[in-house]
C-alpha cells in the first residue's frame, strides 16, 4: 500500500528558524499484476495509493505489462496515473477487452477472446460494490468496426447491466471535449489531444453503446479460446 510522507524543510539563520522553499514529498505505490506465469496474458494491473479516494475499474483495449515485467508502466497507464488525483481515484484496476499481451500494435488476426479474461471481469463485478466503484470505459476508437471487438464489448456491457453496474459506468472527458464527440476515449488519445486539460468522468450511455456494438445478423461469432490457463499475481512497491 502507498505510504505518504510530507516533510517541511527549515533552515536556521542567526538562531531563528526559517521556512525553506524546498519541501519533501515521499510515497510508494503498490502494484499488483494478475496474469499467466508465461507472460502471455494479463488480466489485471492494479495501482493502489494510501490516500482518500474512490476505486475504479478501467476497461481498455489490450495489455503491454505482464508477470515477466511487472514493474513496467506503459504510456497509457502513466497518463492515467498522472490524472488519478483529479479523477478522485486511489485504487485503480486496469483490465482490457483482450488479455493477450502485446508490445506493439497487433493485427486483428492476433486478437482472440479469452474465457478466463471474461471470467476475471465477472469476478470483479461480483466482488466489488458498484456504489463505491466506477467502471470506466476507455477502449478508444480503434477497432470499432471489428466484429470480434464489438462482440466482446457487447458481452461486457450486458454483464454490467445484469450485475447492476449500469449507473456506475463512466467515461473520461475534458473541458473542451464534448460528451458526444468522442465516446469512451482511450487514455493515450486524451493525452495526445487534450494534454493540458483536466480530466473528469461522466456517466456513460451504456444502452446507446450496447446498441451500436450489438452483433448484426451477418456477423459470425468468433470462437473463444478454450485453453485454460492458471492465473498468478505478483506485487511490487514503487
Amino acid at each position: 500500500m502507498c505510504r505518504l510522507t510530507y516533510t517541511k524543510r527549515y533552515t536556521f539563520l542567526n538562531g531563528n528558524r526559517k521556512e525553506n522553499a524546498m519541501d519533501e514529498f515521499k510515497f510508494n505505490v503498490e502494484t499488483t499484476v494478475i496474469g499467466t506465469a508465461d507472460g502471455k496474458e494479463t488480466f489485471e494491473v492494479r495501482k493502489q495509493y494510501n490516500v482518500e479516494g474512490k476505486s475504479a475499474i478501467i476497461l481498455a483495449l489490450y495489455p503491454t505489462v505482464s508477470l515477466l515485467n511487472p514493474m513496467n508502466t506503459d504510456n497509457s497507464t502513466n497518463y492515467l496515473l498522472n490524472h488519478a488525483h483529479e479523477l478522485g481515484y486511489n485504487d485503480i484496476r486496469i483490465i482490457n477487452l483482450y488479455s493477450t499481451v502485446f508490445k506493439t500494435k497487433p493485427s486483428t488476426k492476433r486478437l482472440h477472446e479469452s474465457d478466463e479474461n471474461m471470467e476475471h471481469i465477472q469476478s470483479l463485478l461480483t466482488e466489488l460494490n458498484p456504489k463505491e466503484t466506477d467502471f470506466v470505459l476507455a477502449w478508444g476508437g480503434s477497432l470499432k468496426k471489428n466484429a470480434t471487438t464489438n462482440l466482446i464489448k457487447y458481452k461486457i456491457l450486458q454483464m454490467l447491466i445484469k450485475n447492476g453496474w449500469e449507473n456506475s459506468v463512466k467515461h473520461i472527458i475534458t473541458d473542451t471535449l464534448e460528451d458526444d464527440n468522442q465516446i469512451v476515449p482511450h487514455m493515450l488519445w486524451l493525452a495526445l489531444h487534450c494534454a493540458s486539460e483536466s480530466w473528469f468522468v461522466v456517466k456513460c450511455p451504456v444502452k446507446k453503446i450496447l446498441e451500436e456494438v450489438s452483433p448484426k445478423d451477418d456477423v459470425v461469432e468468433v470462437p473463444v479460446k478454450n485453453k485454460r490457463t492458471r492465473k498468478k499475481s505478483v506485487k511490487s512497491e514503487q
